[in-house]
């Protein structure tokens, strides 16, 4: 059964200063997500993206490769980032070189609009976030069912420029990946009795 779990919700603007304070961002290097000292049960991961598990064949025998991209933007990126930099995991392209396995099913950004001017124009709109995934060893056992992660904030519309209220959007839809990302490395530091790096080839 999947098990959503709403993680955050904020209200305008005034969550930017907890946000620094709980998340750790340091602002020339960009965000960095708080949680060095956690200890993981596995050193190799192999992280797939909703794109890379739509041609998945499951009779493969843990060989085909999926290319771990970790510039550009976009939660898949910085969470492979954050693994091999920061947590100092080994992403790998195979299943069968991982000792973990870890699926993100879905991303999902929605921005809905909460009240109105008399001029019937936006003054409050909310953003949320939606992740999907699961995670599993290199023999396809599920560690971690299918489960979901949500972000909710609330942004007010700012009456200085519109270009104010585009780049504020930004930086907190960029927070809440950081704040999902957080969430993920905490539930793989969770993990415990991976197996080993390989597995038996399919005869």
């Amino acid at each position: 059964m999947n098990r959503r779990q709403t993680l955050q919700r904020l209200a305008p603007l005034a969550g930017l200063a907890l946000l620094g304070a709980s998340m750790g961002l340091s602002g020339c290097t960009g965000w960095r997500v708080r949680g060095g000292a956690l200890s993981f049960d596995f050193q190799s991961i192999l992280l797939l993206s909703p794109e890379q598990q739509v041609n998945i064949d499951r009779s493969d025998p843990g060989t085909t490769r999926y290319p771990q991209v970790t510039s550009g933007g976009g939660l898949v990126p910085r969470l492979r980032q954050e693994l091999r930099a920061r947590h100092k995991k080994t992403l790998v392209e195979t299943i069968l070189q991982a000792q973990v396995v870890l699926k993100i099913k879905r991303i999902e950004t929605r921005k809905l609009a909460l009240s109105f001017t008399s001029a019937g124009q936006v003054r409050e709109f909310e953003l949320r976030m939606e992740l999907d995934y699961s995670i599993e060893d290199n023999n396809g056992r599920i560690l971690t069912p299918d489960a979901s992660l949500e972000v909710v904030r609330t942004l007010a519309t700012l009456e200085t420029t519109t270009l104010a209220t585009s780049n504020e959007e930004a930086s907190q839809l960029a927070s809440m990946e950081v704040f999902l990302v957080q969430q993920i490395i905490r539930q793989l530091a969770a993990l415990r009795n991976a197996p080993p790096s390989t597995r038996p080839q399919t005869p």
